[in-house]
């Protein structure tokens, strides 16, 4: 693919493509790549509430060019396709690739960019809310959030950065009973790993071990089995035992052998098991016990205890009917 079959893509030099009057950032929220390259937006995290990323995922059919202005956020760009060739401009031109799923781009903040493709191409893009990557930067590595930048990079593997991708896709498709506690560890986590791995100074965080006090591990458990039914938050938790998000999500996974997320659905079933056992309708377990709704509750119900809500009430009453005859019976005997 030839950069002169599109007029106006210069690969070789001094790209602008600021547009007028944006002062010289804007947010990716703000633009509108559909109105440049036709295709189809299948999700997007708008209006879903989450304050800590913008998720978005785009699919298009065939050839396509996009020029991105300068914006405020790190874009991650990943391929969930193979895309026959691709060339542009993140800070240096780029002609020749051929990504497959999983390859990433990296556009730093504030880095405008330049695109074209052949054929399908499908991404996902992740973009971290730079209010939390200042935060995570100062809190959890100790570092001057201005002396760290993501690298740009073209065409690369990371694993993790696109199973963290496909789990927020995937989140933000079923709107799951895992809610926003589940998005925030998720974020928590890409943006350490961003810092950690593909910023221009990398960092690693200070130590911290030991897991929580007992004291902050049972003010924190308290605290979940009294908000069972609301929609827990990492940094509402974090709040509580009074120290970081990230450094939160770490001590308490050493303190209990699972994550916050694991460990407040786990209890949440424990008390829907409960609740059912004393008679309530499932639609009344599932809003005392923080699932989005019953058929949530019921797939992870079942996922937990091997049998639906129902069917594992019924085992109960039937095993206690079962010992209440045996005492009976000895009681006769005697």
């Amino acid at each position: 693919m030839d950069s002169e079959l599109i007029p106006g893509l210069d690969l070789d030099g001094d790209t602008t493509l600021q547009e007028p009057g944006l002062g010289g950032r804007i947010s990716t929220k703000e633009f509108d790549a559909l109105a440049q390259a036709p295709g189809t937006l299948v999700h997007t995290s708008d209006l879903a509430g989450w304050n800590g990323v913008l998720v978005r995922y785009y699919a298009h059919a065939g050839d396509g060019r996009l020029k991105i202005p300068a914006v405020c956020e790190d874009a991650l760009i990943i391929t969930d396709c193979h895309v026959a060739d691709v060339q542009g401009k993140v800070v240096r031109p780029f002609r020749g690739q051929r990504p497959a799923p999983g390859d990433m781009f990296i556009v730093p903040r504030g880095e405008p960019s330049e695109w074209q493709w052949a054929g399908k191409c499908h991404v996902i893009q992740l973009s971290p809310d730079p209010s939390l990557v200042t935060r995570v930067a100062v809190e959890t590595l100790d570092v001057d959030p201005a002396r760290v930048e993501l690298v740009p990079r073209i065409t690369f593997q990371d694993p993790l950065v696109y199973e963290i991708g496909r789990a927020l896709l995937a989140e933000l498709h079923s709107g799951g009973p895992a809610g926003r506690l589940y998005v925030d560890l998720l974020t928590q986590t890409l943006i350490v790993h961003l810092l950690r791995s593909h910023a221009a100074f990398p960092v690693e965080p200070h130590g911290v071990s030991g897991g929580l006090l007992p004291t902050v591990l049972r003010r924190v458990q308290e605290y979940v089995a009294a908000h069972l039914p609301d929609e827990l938050r990492l940094a509402e938790l974090a709040t509580v035992a009074n120290i970081s998000p990230y450094h939160f999500a770490r001590l308490f996974r050493q303190s209990v052998g699972n994550s916050v997320h694991s460990y407040v659905t786990e209890r949440r079933l424990e008390l829907a098991a409960r609740l059912l056992a004393e008679g309530l309708t499932l639609t009344e377990v599932a809003t005392r016990t923080g699932f989005a709704d019953q058929s949530h509750l019921c797939r992870r119900y079942k996922a937990r205890f091997g049998l639906s809500p129902r069917a594992h009430a019924q085992r109960r009453t039937n095993s206690q009917a079962e010992r209440t005859k045996i005492q009976a019976d000895k009681g006769r005997n005697h």
